[in-house]
């Protein structure tokens, strides 16, 4: 199987964006460290969506992927509902780094990379082997 069809390229994407974010928090670039982080955890929702239905969706909605991946597994649930504010802060990133001038404190940031750390963390619990 390569790693198109069990969407393995998913997961290592996420995790280098994982890695570019903490490097962009380090180095004090706060809004393009918090848009990493995004994509980092828009790719591990993706990725988990991918092994439960064989595609994922294209969108780039954070809130949705939740949404969706708790379907199939109800921690995702209790994470959105209990992270509304930081995931909304996450979206902000995504669109402010493409679109808007956003900024981060780096105390928002870090908490980002906790956040971004905890959804791997879920995912790999939960990921096919």
């Amino acid at each position: 199987m390569s790693v198109f069809e069990d969407g393995l390229f998913l997961k290592k994407r996420a995790i280098d964006f994982l890695e570019n974010g903490k490097r962009n928090l380090y180095e004090g670039k706060f809004d393009l460290a918090a848009f990493n982080l995004e994509q980092s955890i828009q790719l591990f929702l993706k990725y988990l969506i991918f092994q439960k239905k064989g595609d994922y969706p294209k969108t780039h909605s954070l809130k949705s992927l939740f949404k969706e991946i708790s379907e199939y597994i109800k921690d995702f649930e209790k994470i959105l509902k209990s992270n509304v504010e930081i995931i909304g802060d996450l979206e902000s990133a995504y669109i402010g780094a493409r679109y808007l001038p956003i900024e981060f404190l780096k105390e928002e940031v870090e908490k980002m990379v906790e956040f971004s750390e905890k959804i791997k963390n879920l995912v790999e619990k939960h990921e096919k082997k």
